[in-house]
């Protein structure tokens, strides 16, 4: 029969940053001591003071995105005030690639004339559109370089120099429909940017949220293991050495 020593166990301590023996005497020693109480003093005032500073950047944070957001909006809005006129140039655009087709004024016989208030008449169902009761114009009112007023039809091209009977979209008219066009694209736009903004405040609050849930755990397992060492009673003094086995030889 012979006789060995067997090496204790060894626990690490994340507070002192130092290995003690794993046994309770050792540990309960250990964590009554002085420096260890106001290491884990300091480990709770750290996690105080970096979930404040988390807090407040992520304050700040949000405040920098309402004011992009804020300045974003502002932009459009100058802009679609500023380029109220847009699709009005570009159906100018389209005018002048059609004006190669037309003839000035007096160029114009009464025989023209009459052919384009023929075709006016026989194509008269094509050229007025409906839409439930109200009759969508086909026939678009427009000015020539030279200043001369003109209709164009949207459908067939045609263009001619007098009225349309069946009637048209008068200049005003069409200044008053683009800018209503116009007012609900930015609204449209301006609702897509709240919605989106929305969005990102509930990301935001999840995410802070549970960045504090995880805080709030670590923090009640500090302060649970705290509580469970601080009240654990005396215990009779181990051997700090270990026990001794016996062997028995065959």
């Amino acid at each position: 029969m012979a006789d060995y020593w067997k090496s204790n166990a060894k626990k690490y301590c994340e507070f002192c940053k130092c290995w003690i023996a794993d046994n309770k005497p050792s540990v309960d020693f250990h964590e009554k001591g002085k420096r260890h109480k106001e290491n884990v003093a300091l480990r709770l005032k750290n996690i105080f003071r970096q979930s404040a500073k988390d807090h407040k950047e992520k304050k700040k944070l949000d405040e920098d995105f309402k004011k992009m957001e804020k300045a974003a909006l502002e932009s459009y809005k100058k802009d679609v005030e500023r380029n109220a006129d847009y699709t009005s140039q570009l159906l100018n655009q389209q005018l002048e690639k059609n004006k190669t087709k037309k003839t000035c004024p007096a160029s114009v016989n009464d025989e023209t004339k009459q052919r384009n208030q023929n075709k006016v008449n026989e194509s008269n169902e094509d050229k007025e559109l409906k839409l439930g009761t109200k009759i969508l114009k086909i026939w678009y009112e427009a000015v020539s370089d030279e200043g001369y007023t003109y209709y164009w039809n949207t459908v067939t091209r045609e263009s001619v120099w007098e009225p349309p009977e069946e009637g048209f979209t008068s200049l005003d008219e069409q200044k008053k429909l683009e800018k209503e066009k116009i007012q609900k694209e930015g609204k449209k736009k301006i609702e897509e940017a709240r919605h989106k903004e929305d969005r990102e405040k509930v990301k935001a609050e999840e995410c802070r949220a549970f960045m504090e849930r995880e805080k709030m755990k670590k923090r009640a397992k500090v302060v649970e293991r705290i509580d469970q060492k601080s009240t654990r009673g005396l215990t009779p003094r181990g051997n700090p050495y270990g026990s001794w086995a016996t062997i028995k030889r065959r």
